[in-house]
């Protein structure tokens, strides 16, 4: 980098408390985004799992700050595959529960399969086309504001 009088600056140099670390962000809305890295892995509970994939933008986007950001830009999306009783939240999550999130993703890519299929292949949604609804996460204690999936929209 050079500055106006002609002084080459190492980047290297600057203060690193002068270094922005958040996420990149993209604006509330419906983007077309590719699905990638599908699989099934543990969940945070012990003896639970989850179907875990990316989905990348397929084309360049402002960020919320104005910063152009090039295809590619990747939201993890996670969805749990055990059902369970109450954890004490008042909370329980039911197979019906897990068809419903599981449906919702393979309609929007158009996949046909049973939820034991894609469980059982999870690679199947890799490289599909999906309509997102896309919303920010606000910051919490554990992390720093962040993209989220809303919902998995399909196209008739």
């Amino acid at each position: 980098m050079e500055t106006e009088t002609g002084t080459i600056i190492d980047p290297l140099d600057e203060n690193l408390n002068n270094v922005d670390t958040s996420y990149p962000r993209i604006p509330f809305a419906l983007y077309d985004m590719v699905i990638k890295d599908a699989n099934v892995g543990p969940s945070k509970k012990e003896g639970r799992q989850r179907l875990e994939f990316g989905v990348a933008t397929t084309e360049e986007t402002t960020s919320v700050t104005g910063d152009l950001l090039a295809a590619g830009l990747t939201i993890r999306h996670r969805v749990g595959i055990t059902p369970h009783g109450d954890d004490g939240d008042g909370k329980e999550y039911t197979v019906e529960q897990i068809k419903k999130s599981l449906a919702s993703i393979t309609q929007a890519a158009g996949v046909s399969c049973t939820a034991r299929e894609l469980i059982q292949n999870p690679t199947i949604l890799n490289g599909k086309i999906v309509r997102v609804k896309i919303g920010i996460e606000k910051e919490t204690t554990e992390f720093a504001e962040k993209n989220v999936v809303k919902a998995f929209i399909t196209i008739p």
